[in-house]
């Protein structure tokens, strides 16, 4: 399993290129004991959203923005949706 020293390695390489939106993320999957994911976010080191679903029917979203709409239209992958 990598490691923080892993990644840190990673993002130090000169072959590393960033994402556009200049959002890097780090994702952890562990084994949960109740059917639930908990995903918390956060900027700076202060949380900015956090939620939880039950995962019991199998399945969930990575990424809430694809089941959020605005204006009464789907969000799109990428689209703010907030």
């Amino acid at each position: 399993m990598p490691s923080v020293d892993d990644f840190a390695e990673h993002l130090a390489d000169p072959r590393h290129q960033p994402p556009v939106d200049g959002i890097t993320l780090l994702q952890e999957c562990l084994r949960a004991a109740e059917p639930r994911i908990t995903r918390v976010e956060g900027v700076d080191g202060e949380v900015v959203q956090a939620f939880s679903g039950d995962t019991a029917r199998g399945g969930f979203e990575l990424c809430p923005v694809d089941a959020r709409a605005v204006d009464g239209a789907p969000a799109r992958a990428g689209s703010p949706g907030r």
